[in-house]
């Protein structure tokens, strides 16, 4: 089977067992039967359009309205298998990149290199869980869930894990210089067998004090699950 937008545009897509969620250039979020094809449904907007990736909840598809860097978005919950709208918000700041979700929360991320922040939400009716400063993922960082922490790996050396019940810090390490230090060209954590990996300096309780001070040294580092689960 083919699919084909109504408009020009890169196609982002989310895989949610049968079913494909996709946003494309046309501004609208759609839903797939990933086996043939079939459109199952499609959700727009009259004033925004969804152009960043969705992310999923449970059952419920958090897309975000607006553009990065405009005036103005909003988050939307709706349901994975009717596409209906189950709620709406207006954000306190415009959108600065694709929501991240787990089974109980959704992260969004909003402002930009001055004054970012992450807030989360509830995905049942879209309230506000909590906010926070963003360590770096509203200009450039990236994100990782393990189990209920959010780690953000930043451009400017550092990485921080956000305890995802309440927006507070569990912990946090440098591992680079923001200015002697090159920027890695990839920035995404990979967790392997319970132990991340970082393409930055070394952290953890192995690593040596130089090592702490943000050497540039591509190797693998590693914390252990108890580590990062705070233990």
């Amino acid at each position: 089977w083919r699919h084909s937008a109504e408009g020009p545009g890169t196609f982002t897509l989310v895989r949610a067992g049968r079913i494909l969620l996709s946003t494309s250039g046309d501004g609208t979020l759609g839903a797939l039967d990933v086996v043939t094809g079939e459109l199952l449904w499609r959700f727009a907007l009259d004033d925004e359009r969804f152009l960043t990736r969705p992310a999923l909840c449970g059952d419920v598809v958090l897309a975000v309205s607006g553009e990065p860097g405009c005036d103005r978005g909003g988050l939307v919950g709706i349901d994975l298998f009717s596409g209906r709208a189950l709620w709406r918000r207006r954000l306190d700041a415009p959108p600065a990149g694709a929501p991240i979700a787990t089974a109980e929360v959704g992260t969004v991320v909003l402002g930009g290199c001055q004054g970012g922040a992450l807030a989360a939400f509830e995905p049942h009716d879209g309230s506000l869980r909590w906010m926070a400063a963003d360590p770096g993922a509203s200009y450039g960082g990236s994100c990782l869930v393990v189990d209920r922490l959010l780690i953000v790996n930043a451009p400017a050396g550092s990485v921080e894990a956000l305890d995802l019940d309440d927006g507070h810090t569990r912990w946090r390490r440098d591992l680079a210089d923001p200015v002697a230090d090159d920027v890695p060209r990839r920035l995404e954590p990979v967790l392997r067998g319970g132990e991340r990996s970082s393409r930055r300096g070394a952290f953890g309780p192995e690593a040596t004090r130089e090592q702490r001070q943000g050497r540039r040294e591509c190797q693998t580092q590693r914390i252990s699950r108890s580590h990062l689960s705070g233990s």
